[in-house]
């Protein structure tokens, strides 16, 4: 996903639009317990909606760093049809060098028209 524009009011609120997609975010967030936050997410070219909620709790371990999200959302497919979706996942992470990160995680998802999913990732991050 590439960021064509991001801008942050106060430190709670980001907008972001992206470039390949005609979309737009509008965020907000408290630097809280659980890390709440709320997205307002609007396709401009099929005049859509997503309201999504989520919460986080990042730990720092002698071995790894673990981070807890949940979420849950409801999108708009067409004008008439939408579909309500909720996420629970958990990421590790560790530091193998000054500018690199590896990591791997799982989550669980479920929507209104789907069945249960897990989906896992790895990853390995370099940063210049």
């Amino acid at each position: 996903m590439i960021i064509k524009d991001k801008y942050y009011f106060d430190d709670f609120i980001e907008v972001i639009s992206y470039d390949y997609l005609s979309e737009i975010e509008l965020k907000l967030s408290i630097e809280s317990i659980g890390s709440p936050s709320i997205s307002i997410f609007r396709s401009t070219d099929d005049n859509l909606y997503t309201f999504e909620g989520s919460v986080s709790h990042s730990m720092d371990f002698d071995l790894a760093s673990l981070t807890l999200v949940g979420s849950a959302g409801n999108t708009e497919l067409t004008d008439s049809s939408d579909r309500s979706y909720y996420s629970i996942g958990a990421d590790l992470s560790k530091s193998i060098s000054d500018n690199t990160t590896l990591s791997g995680g799982v989550d669980i998802m479920d929507a209104d028209d789907i069945d249960r999913e897990f989906v896992f990732g790895t990853a390995l991050t370099f940063n210049f």
